[in-house]
């Protein structure tokens, strides 16, 4: 008898294990961090390297993201066996994560950021301002002005661990619009053997520097 009910128990656990009950989906936390750690080596490097002239430091004003996604705590799902929900702590995790991750990119780039809890009134002219020159008004601060919302952030662990981000941009100068873009970053840590905290994280780590390096670079190009 006792050989008889072995496979059957382990089948029944088979059954259980995999979800195909119904029952409801555990959830697994997101530990979310930045800058990845390639692209924390990569900047450590730079640093290390001897300099001709001293870095040039570019002010700019952060306005910090919005957070468009309907659904702000689940970033994904799991499915190696077992089907867990991929959550962070709160609401509003994500998005100070991303706001984080902006503010150190921009940094690491040669920028002098200040960060900005709404955007600014739109600057006018001020006719005792010399030509060419503005002032502030209305809490517009003059010079490069950085917005932007959060439209995706998603993880995703099948055969491999991945994520994807995606972030709506504008740049303005002195209240003037020069960049509205969509920034897209794909990231991905290896195969799915063991669901772990930080495979999901480091997979949407590596997507959001995916995503920043392509908005730097457009920055670099228009000489901002």
């Amino acid at each position: 008898m006792i050989h008889l009910r072995l496979p059957a128990f382990f089948l029944l656990f088979i059954f259980l294990l995999s979800g195909a009950t119904g029952c409801a989906i555990d959830s697994q936390r997101v530990i979310l961090s930045y800058p990845p750690e390639e692209l924390a080596i990569k900047w450590s490097r730079k640093y290390a390297a001897p300099r001709i002239f001293p870095p040039v430091i570019k002010p700019i004003s952060l306005v910090k993201f919005e957070d468009r996604r309907p659904e702000k705590r689940t970033l994904g799902m799991i499915r190696n066996g077992i089907k867990l929900e991929l959550v962070v702590a709160d609401e509003k995790e994500a998005v100070n994560w991303v706001n984080k991750a902006v503010k150190i990119h921009l940094e690491e780039s040669g920028y002098k950021v200040t960060v900005l809890e709404k955007r600014p009134g739109q600057a006018r002219p001020n006719p005792k301002v010399e030509s060419g020159q503005r002032r502030e008004v209305g809490g517009q601060a003059p010079g490069l002005v950085l917005s932007g919302a959060i439209l995706n952030i998603q993880a995703s662990a099948f055969v491999a661990y991945g994520g994807d981000v995606a972030l709506e941009v504008k740049l303005e100068k002195d209240g003037k619009e020069i960049l509205k873009k969509e920034y897209t970053g794909t990231g991905g840590t290896g195969a799915n053997l063991v669901a772990r905290e930080s495979s999901s994280g480091r997979s949407l780590s590596l997507a959001l520097a995916s995503a920043l390096d392509k908005l730097i670079n457009d920055l670099e190009k228009k000489g901002e």
